[in-house]
């Protein structure tokens, strides 16, 4: 079943384009038919709807809010269209008769019917019952609406009831009380969390100290084609000492010389797959992999994980590395310390002056007089 409504007819926008096509055709001598006017109408529309969809594409991307003289002359372009012919339109549209120009005239003009419920405004109905006191201020454009009416300004404050029935009161203060403490518990939960989850991370330093300070370092394993290299050329020394002593000394010796070239491989091949062994087990070449411009892997919750763990780890260590030091330079300043008072002391004790005087009996005190005298 076909709706009866023409495609002109769902907006007044819609019914005032056709009007003017209609006019536009007519003055042209042109004779057509309502479907040709519905295929107009859309041609019409798409076009319309074409140039503006493009033109809001060339504001938004310079961040504008309106389009300028640039944007529409490149709109044009793009289009085949020229300001010319536009000029051209408009001098033919100004030649048109009186009686064309009063219709175009007659239906570019909206009419609103009086019925509309947009166009009552309630303001102006209540402003002439009840006129405004308050003007609108010199710096307000003419343009802008009028200030709200006096009403508006004015506040109607609600007061709560109070509460007179006890029960409900008493009701009102347990539950009161009862969220404060609820608050309070949480308060007391997140304490005690965080200081377990201290008490437990300076435990990990303390064993990841402990476990430094004991673990010996451990000697360095030589690997099996260096010690394959080291035996060759000491038996091949063994054995060249043997013949040497047979063979001239001006012969070249081709055995060595293969031993020696075979010695060289050896020890270059050892020290590539050294290389690429601290390659594989050097953490920024892992991480490389996943987190570099040059990623060629994508990360995991699994890598992510062990790479965490590792941050974790390592961040011990220097925690650990750094109180070490700390107590370290704390028990040298201390030793310092010590050391400058033990030496302060001593030069004290060699620099002073003591007076040794003798204390002697009252008897021998009056011999010695008695002998003075007699002197």
């Amino acid at each position: 079943m076909t709706s009866s409504i023409k495609p002109w007819e769902q907006s007044p926008a819609d019914a005032q384009l056709v009007k003017v096509i209609a006019v536009i055709l007519k003055s042209r001598g042109y004779h057509f038919t309502e479907d040709f006017m519905s295929q107009m109408f859309d041609l019409a529309t798409g076009y319309i709807n074409h140039l503006l969809s493009d033109l809001l594409e060339y504001t938004q991307l310079q961040r504008r809010r309106k389009p300028s003289l640039s944007d529409i002359r490149l709109i044009l372009e793009e289009n085949d269209l020229s300001p010319n012919a536009l000029v051209q339109q408009i001098q033919i549209s100004r030649g048109l008769s009186d009686l064309h120009r009063q219709q175009i005239q007659k239906v570019t003009s909206i009419e609103v019917p009086s019925d509309d419920e947009f166009s009552l405004n309630e303001q102006y109905a209540i402003s002439e019952v009840v006129p405004n006191i308050r003007t609108k201020p010199k710096y307000i454009p003419s343009y802008m609406p009028d200030l709200p009416p006096d009403y508006t300004y004015q506040s109607t404050p609600t007061f709560s009831q109070p509460l007179t029935d006890l029960k409900q009161l008493r009701r009102k203060l347990v539950e009161e009380s009862r969220l404060t403490e609820k608050s309070l518990y949480k308060l007391i939960e997140s304490d005690a969390s965080d200081l377990k989850l201290k008490a437990e991370f300076e435990k990990e330093l303390t064993e990841l100290a402990e476990k430094e300070n004991t673990t010996d370092v451990p000697v360095e394993e030589v690997p099996k084609v260096k010690e394959e290299i080291a035996e060759g050329p000491s038996n091949a020394v063994e054995e060249s000492t043997g013949t040497s002593i047979e063979e001239p000394v001006n012969k070249f010796d081709f055995i060595k010389y293969a031993q020696k070239r075979k010695e060289l491989r050896f020890r270059k091949q050892a020290r590539l797959e050294e290389q690429q062994k601290k390659r594989d087990t050097d953490i920024f070449m892992k991480a490389e992999r996943y987190y570099s411009p040059y990623a060629t892997e994508k990360p995991t919750a699994q890598t992510e994980k062990y790479f965490n763990n590792i941050l974790n780890d390592e961040f011990k260590k220097v925690i650990v590395s750094i109180r070490s030091e700390e107590e370290k330079k704390r028990k040298e300043l201390e030793a310092q310390k010590e050391l400058k008072e033990r030496q302060e002391r001593e030069f004290r004790e060699q620099n002073e002056i003591q007076f040794h005087f003798q204390q002697n009996n009252p008897d021998s005190s009056d011999l010695d007089s008695d002998e003075m005298e007699d002197f």
